[in-house]
């Protein structure tokens, strides 16, 4: 024995067994039925037909103990729970009121209920707060339940237990408005089916309103689905001349874009459908006699086909036809804009992350892993020896000649592996994966294995990531199960992400009004209702609100919580609050402006984030605040030549939002000192020797150093200061070597200079310098260039060798250059100014360097 429902809205319950439910084949052996109902008055008689009433003094979990006393002194017992819950706490002044469309659509009339909870004793209704539900498959999947899965004590216990101090305060503590919660009888039917409803609901009531001699204008919360039929309804009436007396639209993270769930969860869902079609299982049913088919094809509901971004059809091909219509609809219907000399104000509300923080679910990464293994025991495999109809039947049955093989001496596996993943970036990933095998161990030893069934599914090409966007979430529970008998075993494990994007923010906020395409980038936006996004991609509403009770973090959908249920409250009472910009929580902002005073005054600044922000700047040691104190921008100076490592905070807060500190490093230098000295070899260079070893001396408050080789800036080195340099490289003879210090204000006023000398220290050496003569020096007109003169062994080579010379002045630009083959040129010098110059010779393997001296 069994109740009809395991979940009751009442404490206070009426239990009865119809007479028509008692059958039995020896009805004289029952003397009688009793029934303990956990409610402390033990065990009752429970006569067929006859009504007992049970009350309970607590919520909660409740065991039912049925006995059934027969008249040979037989006892038998069977066990039940249910949960009560007392929802008179919320609604003890409350009246249900059936209602049926006047007007149908497609022929058929939407059917539902109003429950009104009075703000007065007198139950009289003054001033109206109606609240349409959403999506409720209460019907489908509960239709024990009388008012479905959405109910009014659902909502007000959201309010009351949310901390929402304003918005509890004017509907349950100190009731100012009479809540009118509209039930839809089919919560998945058409949307515009049941916005019919609604209209009858609206009618309703302004004529008990006006009977009460009440002028209050309507305020009307839609949430979810309902805030749809709210849009539609409202507009429709416009369109029809027919006054709705509505002042306030809040529509409460509605799918005005359309509603995301993954495609991988899709395609789990009719792949479990199909095989409980295959396996001609028509006999299951589910609690209430409702058959696991009619639950899985839930997204074929109307209203799921009109919201769902994706649907999956039966053949797994995406077929999105009738959302697409219903958004082409939806678009050209527009929004309502108040009649009848009432103004509309349209809010909205999102329950997605302010700082456009994404989703647990990550692009393409992994929803759902799950792994199952059963296996029979000995005595089971025993049993299919003996019985062999007993697999014969199952493989006819279930429509899996696999089974057939149970009747074959071993033990029986049933292995599962399924697994879910998002839809990656740009699409194209494996999103679904689902595999049954079973595996006959034959003779207990040799396995034989069989695929029962095996998909794979993956996401479009170029399909965006909505399981990841930032907006309202989907909560799934992750179970894990095992167990095992004489006869099975079986285990069940579960790696899950428990939440996905149900409804991104900008289908909350409907960006853009559906009429422009958008971009990854504007689901990643941060929105913020104190700073609206300008058209074309703008949000149709008076105002909106992001989540921002932690602006980081995305909230369940529809979910109500104590700021943005505070935040609706204010604008159900006519005094709106504009939604604090709380985006200086993200992990993004930062101080912009310099990382060094350099010895003046400087700026730096956090973005302004409007009104009732406030801004607390502090600095370290070396460094003060001159100006701006206060606000999002300040003046910060160092005292002058310090060289110490700081930096700057500011505590940026929000009594809507809290607070956070930001900090920058920032140091109090100046420009660095010039270099001293370069420290290395204490002898000349040798040509031959791979490197040599510079030191600079270290400069206080560098950051880095800047070299140079004859004038031609090399490198730079991070403090440790040194770096190598090759003897070949530089090439024989002398060069001049500079160094600079360098930090974040620039570098220091001259550079520090010395020589090297680069000698063969062996090896054959064609233009060393003791084989190349330069004269005259000094010169006035014409330079003698002579290759070898002490290398005659060489000269058949040295006359057929490429030279180039290049003749730098002080600036070390080059003032001459010139190729020559053979031993001896001449190079004219006459045009050029008095001063020192440098000469490099070079045949592209060795090079010499030569000061010159041009004297008029």
């Amino acid at each position: 024995m069994s109740p009809a429902s395991d979940v009751y809205d009442s404490r206070s319950l009426i239990v009865l067994m119809p007479a028509s439910l008692w059958k039995s084949n020896d009805a004289n052996a029952v003397s009688s039925i009793h029934i303990d109902a956990g409610d402390g008055m033990g065990f009752r008689v429970l006569a067929p037909g006859q009504p007992l009433t049970v009350s309970y003094s607590t919520d909660g979990r409740k065991e039912l103990i049925y006995r059934l006393n027969l008249s040979n002194g037989t006892i038998l017992l069977s066990h039940s729970e249910i949960y009560v819950t007392d929802a008179a706490q919320y609604t003890q002044n409350t009246e249900t009121i059936p209602m049926t469309a006047s007007q149908a659509f497609d022929g058929q009339f939407a059917q539902g209920s109003i429950i009104i909870a009075y703000a007065s004793q007198d139950r009289k209704l003054r001033n109206p707060l109606i609240v349409a539900e959403g999506f409720d498959p209460g019907h489908i999947l509960k239709p024990e339940l009388r008012f479905g899965l959405s109910t009014l004590e659902g909502f007000l216990a959201d309010v009351r237990n949310d901390g929402q101090t304003v918005l509890k305060n004017i509907l349950i503590d100190n009731p100012q408005y009479d809540i009118v919660y509209v039930d839809w009888k089919n919560g998945t039917d058409n949307i515009k089916r049941n916005a019919m409803l609604l209209k009858d609901v609206i009618r309703e009531v302004n004529n008990r309103k006006a009977a009460n001699g009440s002028s209050a204008s309507n305020v009307i919360i839609g949430q979810s689905m309902g805030g749809l039929i709210t849009r539609w309804t409202l507009k429709d009436m416009e369109d029809n001349g027919e006054v709705h007396q509505t002042r306030l639209f809040v529509s409460y993270d509605s799918p005005h874009q359309g509603a995301n769930v993954p495609l991988g969860y899709l395609h789990l869902a009719r792949h479990v459908q199909q095989l409980y079609t295959k396996t001609n299982a028509g006999f299951i049913q589910l609690f209430g006699g409702i058959t696991p088919h009619r639950a899985l094809t839930l997204t074929e509901a109307p209203a799921a086909r009109q919201m769902l971004i994706n649907y999956v059809t039966g053949s797994n091909q995406i077929d999105n036809t009738l959302h697409a219509q219903w958004q082409n609809e939806l678009r050209a219907k527009g929004y309502p804009q108040g009649n009848g000399g009432v103004p509309l104000r349209k809010v909205a509300v999102s329950n997605g992350a302010q700082c456009a923080t994404g989703q647990e679910a990550i692009p393409g990464g992994q929803l759902l892993d799950l792994n199952g293994k059963g296996n029979t025991r000995f005595l089971t495999d025993l049993a299919g020896i003996a019985f062999p109809w007993v697999y014969s039947s199952s493989a006819i049955l279930f429509n899996q000649a696999p089974l057939l093989l149970g009747i074959v001496p071993g033990r029986n596996d049933i292995h599962l592996d399924v697994k879910v993943n998002a839809t990656a970036n740009g699409g194209g990933n494996r999103v679904y994966y689902g595999n049954v095998s079973y595996t006959k161990r034959v003779l207990w030893l040799v396995p034989v294995t069989v695929n029962i069934t095996d998909r794979s599914h993956s996401a479009p090409s170029g399909q965006l990531p909505y399981d990841a966007y930032p907006g309202g979430f989907y909560s799934i529970p992750a179970p894990s199960l095992q167990a095992k008998s004489a006869f099975a075993k079986y285990k069940v494990t579960f790696s899950q992400v428990r939440s996905f994007n149900f409804v991104p923010t900008t289908s909350a906020l409907d960006i853009g009004g559906g009429s422009v395409g958008l971009t990854q980038n504007d689901f990643q936006t941060k929105y913020i209702g104190s700073a609206p996004p300008a058209p074309p991609k703008g949000a149709p509403f008076n105002s909106f609100t992001t989540a921002f009770k932690d602006s980081r973090v995305n909230e369940l959908h529809i979910s109500i919580n104590e700021k943005n249920g505070n935040w609706v409250a204010q604008e159900v009472m006519g005094s709106p609050e504009q939604a604090p910009n709380c985006t200086f929580l993200c992990s993004d902002v930062l101080i912009a402006g310099p990382s060094a005073t350099c010895g003046s005054i400087i700026y730096l600044s956090v973005p302004s984030f409007g009104a009732g922000t406030s801004y607390a700047w502090s600095t370290g040691s070396g460094l003060s605040i001159v100006s701006g104190s206060g606000t999002n921008q300040v003046g910060v100076s160092a005292a002058s030549g310090s060289y110490s490592t700081s930096s700057v905070s500011v505590v940026i807060s929000n009594a809507a939002c809290g607070s956070v500190t930001v900090t920058k490093a920032v140091n109090a230098v100046s420009r660095p000192s010039n270099v001293t000295s370069i420290t290395g070899p204490n002898q000349d260079l040798c040509y031959d020797l791979t490197s040599h070893t510079f030191t600079i001396t270290s400069v206080a408050g560098a950051t880095s150093y800047e070299w140079a080789v004859d004038g031609s800036i090399v490198s730079r080195v991070q403090p440790g200061n040194t770096f190598q340099l090759s003897g070949r490289t530089l090439g024989l003879g002398s060069h001049t070597l500079r160094a600079r210090a360098i930090n974040e204000c620039g570098t220091s006023s001259s550079w520090y200079t010395t020589e090297v000398h680069v000698i063969s220290c062996g090896g054959t050496c064609r233009i060393c310098e003791a084989n190349v003569a330069i004269y005259p020096n000094p010169t006035a007109e014409m330079l003698e260039i002579e290759i070898g003169v002490d290398n005659t062994s060489e000269a058949e080579i040295l006359a057929t060798t490429s030279y180039e010379l290049k003749l730098y002045n002080s600036q070390q630009r080059i003032v001459r250059q010139k190729e020559f083959k053979g031993r001896k040129m001449s190079l004219d010098v006459r045009q050029l100014p008095k001063g020192i110059y440098y000469l490099h010779v070079t045949d592209g393997r060795e090079t010499i360097s030569k000061h010159i001296s041009i004297d008029r």
